[in-house]
């Protein structure tokens, strides 16, 4: 697994270190690790036997080809007790697809438009929240689908029958940061 995200980040460098400049110069590069600007959590894990809250939950198949949560179209789960903050989600959290037995779904990524109820996020998931404001959530969603960055995430999914994307991997991704000027 570290020679896989090891590949992925000279490969992020090599694609994503300098590109033209609007008046024909070379920008320079600053990146930064994705853990160094945002938080990481897993999703929550629920069973039919759970008595708790009952909440709406974000699940795989709500990604599909959504560039937003479809807030009108969650499952309503019961979990094990209270939904605690940590896995509430906020507007721009970014959910990405972590474990699925389908490869081409993993890193997979959406993001939270408005919230209104309780809203969670399956096990089966990872969510991301920026906390640096230097980092827009709307710019981090599209690094993240952008061709090089999405078939290194699907490369990095280790597992024989399910594959598995972790927040070690995620915090450690190089994520081109943009000049406030763009």
């Amino acid at each position: 697994m570290r020679s896989a995200w090891h590949s992925f980040d000279a490969s992020c460098r090599q694609h994503m270190c300098s590109w033209p400049a609007p008046h024909g110069g070379i920008h320079v590069d600053k990146r930064t690790a994705l853990g160094n600007v945002a938080a990481f959590k897993n999703g929550l894990n629920f069973t039919k036997n759970s008595t708790g809250e009952i909440v709406k939950i974000v699940g795989v198949r709500n990604f599909q080809s959504n560039h937003w949560v479809p807030m009108d179209e969650l499952d309503t789960v019961q979990i094990e007790g209270a939904l605690s903050e940590p896995y509430t989600l906020r507007k721009h959290d970014i959910l990405t697809v972590r474990s699925n037995g389908n490869r081409q779904l993993i890193g997979c990524c959406i993001l939270v438009g408005d919230v209104p109820e309780k809203v969670s996020y399956s096990g089966f998931t990872i969510r991301i929240r920026v906390h640096s404001s230097d980092l827009d959530p709307m710019y981090l969603i599209h690094y993240l689908r952008s061709g090089v960055v999405r078939e290194k995430l699907v490369k990095s999914g280790g597992g024989t029958n399910i594959s598995n994307l972790n927040q070690k991997g995620l915090s450690v991704l190089a994520v081109r940061m943009p000049d406030r000027d763009e």
